[in-house]
């Protein structure tokens, strides 16, 4: 399709493939700044397509493939993205609040400046990708009463320097070779993890952060407030 389709033509296109029994294709497609909100787009494939600031709020992309799609500056509030494949995804600036990301791969994707916050990232793959500015915090989840879970993340080698992990809780996450300079870790819980981050320096701390047993954080470079 040469010209930028309707909502009514992408949900046409994936009923059709489905009454088929086939894969819903929309890869490469140029749906920037399309409204898919609350839209039933389960196991379509978007690898590779524009939806740059679309409004994917509520919407169904269980097992959906997202690699390399453009998803910069997107709303994905609310979306349910179980199983969904992100793999080198650019969601830089993306809304992800409250959103489902169970299982989720989302390696060596652009996640930096991202709202994470109340996200729900059980078992999602993060490995190596770019979380610089995120917001992983759980202080505006808890005001609209999301439960944010981070249990068994991979963030081995990911970027979160300077992001918001203001209360998060990262027990059962692999942090091996992560990168957390300047990042907020007060009120954290970190005693748990996998394997601690190998770069703390300059990363704010308080007297409720919970590290490792025996891990030092003022002598890895991070400061406590």
């Amino acid at each position: 399709m040469g010209t930028k389709p309707t909502r009514e033509q992408v949900e046409q296109i994936i009923k059709s493939a489905r009454e088929e029994g086939k894969k819903p294709d929309l890869g490469r497609m140029h749906l920037f700044g399309m409204n898919l909100s609350g839209a039933d787009l389960g196991g379509a494939d978007f690898s590779g397509a524009n939806l740059r600031l679309a409004d994917l709020s509520q919407t169904d992309l269980r097992e959906a493939n997202l690699s390399g799609a453009n998803l910069s500056g997107a709303d994905l509030s609310g979306a349910d993205l179980h199983r969904a494949n992100l793999r080198e995804a650019n969601l830089r600036t993306a809304d992800l609040f409250g959103t489902s990301l169970e299982k989720a791969d989302l390696s060596e994707a652009d996640l930096s400046l991202v709202n994470l916050s109340g996200a729900v990232l059980n078992q999602a793959n993060l490995r190596g990708a770019d979380l610089f500015g995120a917001d992983l915090s759980r202080h505006e989840a808890d005001r609209f009463g999301v439960t944010p879970d981070l249990s068994g993340v991979d963030l081995r080698g990911a970027d979160l320097r300077g992001a918001n992990l203001y209360y998060a809780d990262l027990r059962g996450v692999d942090l091996h070779g992560a990168d957390l300079r300047e990042a907020t870790l007060s009120k954290a819980e970190l005693e748990d993890t996998n394997s601690g981050p190998t770069n703390l320096s300059g990363a704010k701390y308080d007297h409720a952060t919970k590290w490792l047993e025996g891990f030092n954080p003022s002598e890895a470079g991070a400061i406590e407030e």
